[in-house]
């Protein structure tokens, strides 16, 4: 272990670099944090940048910016300012207040969206979307609701599609 700057702490961790300010490892091994008041535990192989963010039983994580959490993911991106990702796997998730949720094959950008309950595969861009089991599907604009639909393109304002395959949605209300 590598610890460079003030307030560092590494507790049954190997073959991790610590940079900065009040930086906490726990049981981790091969990751790398950089920035202020970062923490990784139970985890391995990732890469934490900025202030304030938290990788908790993950691998292969990299996680950039302010606030972001992660936990039992794998092979993630997740930058930005306050998104939360749990149980994710090959996804990134770029914006702020993101939420996300048993994803996996997923990308998420914008604001304060929410992607849920065995999502795959898709895209999510724009503001305030909540995509629950989605299958291959890509929400652009904002305020759409999709639940359990495959294949499902959304653009425009404010839509709900439930049940849905094959849809294409676009348009306001």
């Amino acid at each position: 272990t590598i610890m460079v700057g003030q307030s560092q702490e590494a507790t049954n961790s190997d073959r991790t670099s610590i940079f900065g300010y009040n930086q906490t490892v726990t049981n981790s091994k091969n990751s790398i944090l950089s920035g202020h008041s970062n923490t990784e535990s139970s985890s391995d192989s990732n890469a934490t940048f900025g202030h304030l963010n938290s990788v908790t039983s993950s691998s292969n994580v990299i996680s950039m910016g302010k606030s972001n959490t992660t936990s039992d993911s794998s092979n993630c991106q997740v930058t930005g300012d306050a998104n939360s990702s749990s149980n994710v796997d090959n996804s990134i998730t770029v914006g702020k207040s993101n939420s996300v949720t048993d994803v996996s094959n997923t990308a998420i950008f914008g604001l304060s969206n929410q992607v849920k309950t065995t999502t795959l595969n898709s895209l999510i861009s724009g503001k305030s979307h909540i995509e629950t089991t989605g299958t291959n599907n890509a929400l652009f604009g904002e305020e759409h609701e999709t639940t359990t639909t495959t294949n499902t393109l959304s653009s425009g304002k404010n839509h709900t599609i439930t049940s849905g395959s094959q849809t294409l949605v676009s348009g306001k209300d």
